[in-house]
C-alpha cells in the first residue's frame, strides 16, 4: 500500500519522496542544516505541483535518521509560514514510531499517513522465529488495528471526535524542550519549562545511531 502511494503520478495527484537523514560526518549543526534543506526542498516541490509529500527516515551507511516527529513538525510549520501548507498532504515512512503516542503525535502535527516499517519488520521477525501464534500478515494487521484504536483513544480523552479536527491541531504541551526547538519546528506548542536544545537532540540521535 505504501509503495502504491509513493508511485502515484496521475492527473490531480503527484507524489515525491524526501529523505529525512543527514551525514554522520557532517559535523556539529548537521541536524539543523538537514531540516532547513528538507523544508526548502519540500516547499519547492509543493510549488511545483507535488501534493503528496513522503518523508522517509530510511538511512544508508554513514547516514543518521532525523527523528520523524521533528521532520514532520519542521515541514508542516515551514509550509504554513510559506503559505502553501493546504496544497499537500504529508505521509511519513519512519522507524522510530512504535507506540500509540508516537502515532498520535505525528497525526497531531499533520501527518496524513504513517508507515511504521521498523515495527512491521519486528513483527515479521517474531513470526519467523515462531514467537507469535499468528502469521506475520495477521500480526501486522492486529498491530495496525491496535495503533489506530490507540490514536482514537487519545483523541477521545482530549474531547475530539473526528480525525480532521485532530490532524495538525498540535494540541500537545511539550515538556523539557527549549524555545529554540519549539519556535521553528513545533510553532505555538506550549512549553512552560524549556529544556533540550537542537545540539542535545543531535547528540542523542547520534548516540542511538552509534549503539545501533
Amino acid at each position: 500500500e505504501f509503495d502504491r502511494i509513493c508511485a502515484i503520478d496521475r492527473v490531480g495527484f503527484k507524489t515525491r519522496r524526501f529523505r529525512a537523514v543527514y551525514r554522520r560526518d557532517a559535523g556539529e549543526g548537521a541536524l539543523q542544516a538537514a531540516l532547513k534543506q528538507l523544508a526548502e526542498d519540500v516547499e519547492a516541490a509543493v510549488r511545483d505541483g507535488v501534493n503528496i509529500v513522503v518523508l522517509s527516515d530510511r538511512a544508508a551507511a554513514g547516514e543518521v535518521p532525523v527523528p520523524s516527529l521533528l521532520a514532520v513538525g519542521c515541514v508542516h510549520n515551514h509550509l504554513i509560514r510559506a503559505g502553501v501548507r493546504t496544497f499537500a498532504d504529508i505521509v511519513v515512512e519512519c522507524g522510530d514510531a512504535v507506540s500509540p503516542h508516537d502515532f498520535a503525535a505525528l497525526v497531531g502535527y499533520s501527518a496524513s499517513g504513517i508507515y511504521p516499517y521498523n515495527a512491521h519488520a519486528c513483527i515479521r521477525n517474531l513470526a519467523a522465529r515462531g514467537d507469535l501464534d499468528v502469521t506475520a500478515e495477521q500480526g501486522i494487521a492486529n498491530y495496525n488495528k491496535a495503533a489506530t484504536a490507540g490514536i482514537v483513544s487519545i483523541m477521545s480523552k482530549m474531547g475530539i471526535s473526528t480525525i480532521q479536527s485532530y490532524q495538525g491541531s498540535q494540541i500537545f504541551e511539550a515538556v523539557g524542550i527549549s524555545k529554540e526547538v519549539i519556535d521553528p519546528y513545533f510553532t505555538h506548542t506550549l512549553s512552560r519549562v524549556g529544556g533540550i536544545t537542537m545540539k542535545e537532540i543531535e547528540e542523542d540521535v547520534e548516540l542511538r545511531h552509534s549503539q545501533a
